[in-house]
């Protein structure tokens, strides 16, 4: 098992990094009487806590005096009876200094690090199974796993840590077939059931022949999130089963996963089951970018939906023995900017009308379904008998997403569904990383503060445009020249991010981020 600490990047849409941690609030007091002074005078933090000045008794502002390079200053802001705070985003001494109404005068210290670094530990090297790596691993680490057939059933146990293949570190999709997690038709081949968040992160997996029986522990042939929010991307989530339960593929309950990037297929069940790829009950999952087809059973819908405040951004829903997406009782959700084809039954099947809310835009439908953008024409995809479902150049699907979407990698409007069409002649798909920069990011996720680096050798001007997962942009930061930015959570609440790094009227990066 080794140490370090070093940047990964996923392709095309997620930038990770080894270093993720839980920022801290650290408290000091203000005080007039007994005695004048901040407590404690030298506190200690990390980077990435923050800083909350609260007033003991009297009247007391606080502002920086000496801080390191690179850290923004504060300056004299009144302390109130809600407090002050400041993230500390730089390591290094900061000194501050008050000035009471009544006179005299107050110095303190606060001593910031870096975070430790976390452990990478490799699979099978360090431990011959996945799972022991989990059981030997703390917050933040990272499970790395070598290619190679894994017969087992994994349970993250509670711990927000990342369990990838080598897909993670080299961006490599073909590591995604070579190492598989086979559940041997015993139970769901990956479990979250213990309050993991989105740091507990799955990729880059086969994951099969999982499979889920009886209503009360076997939902989830594939992978089972109960009461947590893990994120699920870039895996082939395959030929899983349930009976009596939820979910052949992924099943979620009171949980708001973030699943995106991964193909979902010939997942099913045996004898009364229902069958689908996604089945959420509860919750505010966020699905996108996946491509679920070959659903089968008593109900093998695409993605199942109930009781759920799901979020359906650019999936390509295909091919399904059942409907595309099956929505009952209470349910909110957002579909946008995805294909739904080819499916057995209705494309958009809403047992509850009357209680659901649902808002279709900017998809193709098969048969129609009304709202904004939406077309009902052949996706034409390039090969759909060996499941090819990228899209050919004459798809009407090209370029007529939501115009207030993230750019595809090319520079290009966001094409409807999973895959989109590169339109630069001489670049393959594949090999898009973040646009024309590789973009790094780290922490991600994070809960304060995150950084983002890019080459600028030129010392151009660069715009940094973030988006929430709506399309709507939310921040705009303007004259980064340095190659590097500090990006505060401030105003974002909690989920994905789409980042948009523009030279001039051009792209010149892009990537996402979450925030915890």
């Amino acid at each position: 098992m080794e140490r370090r600490n070093f940047v990964i990047g996923l392709l095309f849409v997620f930038i990770f990094t080894f270093n993720i941690t839980s920022a801290s609030v650290v408290i000091i007091t203000a005080n007039s009487t007994p005695v004048e002074g901040f407590v404690p005078s030298l506190a200690t933090a990390v980077t990435g806590d923050t800083i909350k000045w609260v007033n003991g008794n009297g009247q007391h502002t606080t502002a920086s005096t000496s801080i390191p390079p690179g850290a923004a200053s504060w300056n004299s802001p009144t302390i109130g009876g809600s407090g002050f705070t400041y993230v500390v985003a730089v390591p290094g001494t900061y000194n501050y200094t008050c000035h009471p109404s009544g006179g005299g005068h107050m110095d303190a210290s606060i001593v910031v690090s870096d975070p430790a670094p976390v452990a990478v530990i490799n699979i099978p090297n360090d431990f011959p199974t996945i799972q022991q790596g989990i059981n030997a691993s703390n917050v933040g680490d990272t499970v790395l796993v070598s290619p190679g057939t894994y017969f087992e059933n994994i349970n993250f146990t509670g711990k927000n840590i990342v369990v990838a293949s080598l897909y993670l570190t080299t961006g490599d999709k073909s590591y995604i077939d070579q190492t598989i997690i086979n559940g041997r038709d015993s139970s769901s081949v990956v479990t979250f059931t213990n309050g993991e968040g989105a740091a507990a992160l799955i990729s880059g997996f086969t994951i099969r022949n999982g499979y889920g029986a009886s209503w009360l522990d076997g939902n989830g042939g594939g992978i089972c999130c109960i009461n947590a929010s893990p994120t699920i991307d870039h895996n082939l989530i395959d030929s899983n089963m349930v009976s009596f339960a939820d979910g052949g593929g992924i099943y979620c309950e009171n949980s708001s996963s973030i699943i995106t990037n991964n193909n979902i297929v010939f997942n099913g069940g045996g004898y009364v089951i229902i069958g689908s790829g996604i089945a959420c009950n509860g919750g505010a999952p966020y699905i996108a970018y996946n491509t679920i087809t070959g659903s089968w059973g008593d109900s093998p819908n695409g993605i199942d939906l109930f009781n759920s405040s799901a979020t359906v951004i650019n999936n390509t829903i295909v091919f399904n023995e059942g409907s595309g997406i099956f929505i009952r009782d209470t349910s909110d959700v957002s579909v946008s900017n995805t294909i739904i084809w080819g499916n057995n039954f209705q494309s958009i099947n809403i047992l509850d009308p009357i209680v659901s809310n649902v808002i279709v835009t900017f998809s193709d439908v098969e048969g129609g379904y009304i709202g904004t953008g939406n077309i009902d024409l052949s996706p034409v995809f390039t090969d759909s008998l060996n499941n090819d479902f990228s899209l050919q150049s004459i798809s009407p699907c090209i370029d007529v997403a939501d115009p207030g979407s993230p750019f595809d990698p090319d520079g290009t409007r966001s094409d409807m569904g999973a895959l989109f069409f590169e339109q630069n002649v001489g670049i393959n798909n594949d090999d898009v990383t973040n646009g024309k920069n590789n973009i790094k990011i780290f922490p991600n996720p994070f809960s304060a503060y995150t950084s983002l680096e890019f080459e600028n050798n030129n010392g151009e001007k660069h715009t940094l445009l973030i988006y929430n997962s709506m399309g709507q942009m939310v921040r705009a930061v303007d004259n980064i020249k340095d190659g590097q930015i500090t990006i505060n959570r401030e105003s974002l609440t909690k989920g994905i991010y789409f980042l948009h790094l523009m030279n001039k009227s051009e792209i010149a990066g892009i990537g996402t981020v979450i925030v915890e």
